[in-house]
């Protein structure tokens, strides 16, 4: 026997989904702006893990007060790097949020190609910016304030725009789904 369903109406899985990705989206958007709101305790715990990083690549010791890094530790030349917002991983993971999002909010997208974006896109814009520190940190301890102005101001910002940008597209890519194998179907004749 067969049902008669009207066409304005979708069928309750769908339904159910559409308002799963409202709800996540709309989750998103607030935790991007919550980010925003709430960036000073983030930078805090950036400065943590940064230093953490940092002594891995740098001479002597690192450690994180406050929003600022101190490198050097144990070597008599210890300097702060002050994460500042604008340098703040924050500027970078913010517009993923807002874009992922927005796309869940788009019934075209589902929730989990969006997601799974999402998931490949924080650790790229993240993983970019921890190696835009540890170069400007490298630069600092081998060149002085010449160094760090250099990787600063021009090669850690190129490192962190391509960063961003690869970030983007790799999520854009995955929730629309065209990195996906095209199956070709041919017609038995």
């Amino acid at each position: 026997m067969t049902t008669l369903i009207a066409a304005d109406r979708q069928p309750p899985a769908r339904a159910a989904h559409s308002f799963l990705s409202v709800v996540v989206g709309l989750g998103l958007i607030a935790a991007a702006i919550a980010l925003l709101l709430n960036q000073e305790g983030f930078r805090r715990t950036e400065a943590m893990i940064t230093a953490s990083v940092l002594s891995l690549f740098t001479d002597g010791d690192a450690n994180g007060a406050g929003t600022i890094v101190y490198i050097g530790i144990g070597t008599g030349s210890v300097n702060g790097l002050a994460i500042t917002f604008l340098c703040s991983t924050v500027v970078l993971v913010t517009p993923l949020l807002l874009i992922a999002g927005s796309l869940c909010l788009l019934p075209r997208f589902g929730l989990g190609r969006v997601l799974g974006g999402l998931a490949i896109a924080l650790p790229i814009a993240v993983a970019s910016n921890l190696a835009r520190y540890s170069l400007i940190a490298l630069a600092l301890q081998l060149f002085g304030s010449e160094g760090f102005d250099l990787v600063h101001h021009y090669l850690g910002s190129f490192l962190v725009i391509l960063g961003l940008a690869f970030a983007i597209f790799v999520l854009l890519r995955v929730a629309t789904g065209l990195g996906r194998r095209r199956v070709r179907r041919h017609a038995s004749r």
